[in-house]
């Protein structure tokens, strides 16, 4: 089991600390991005991502999610340590972004 020391800086950084290799690869393919890129946002290096790149990211994260859990309710996995990352949402790309945009009141 994976331990982790530090708390996750973003959603985006959850997902990829409880993605297996295999899934963040499939997420570099559906989002058609870099692995780099992604884990640039997630580690809130980048204030945001463009509005379609996020989408994607969002989308994708989502689907992989999708399929573990269909995969498991329809019994073709029968292991007890399969892991199901969280669910995301495009706000959660945005939020907190590391106090890089400025609050007004």
């Amino acid at each position: 089991m994976r331990q982790y020391q530090k708390a996750a800086i973003s959603p985006l950084h959850d997902w990829l600390r409880v993605a297996t290799d295999a899934m963040r690869k499939d997420l570099c393919r559906r989002a058609k991005a870099p692995y780099s890129s992604i884990q640039s946002i997630a580690y809130r290096n980048r204030k945001e991502p463009r509005i379609g790149r996020g989408l994607a990211i969002v989308d994708s994260c989502n689907a992989i999610r999708q399929e573990i859990l269909a995969s498991i309710s329809s019994g073709a996995v029968t292991d007890q340590s399969v892991v199901i990352p969280p669910l995301l949402t495009p706000y959660d790309l945005v939020d907190g972004t590391g106090g890089r945009h400025d609050e007004q009141d």
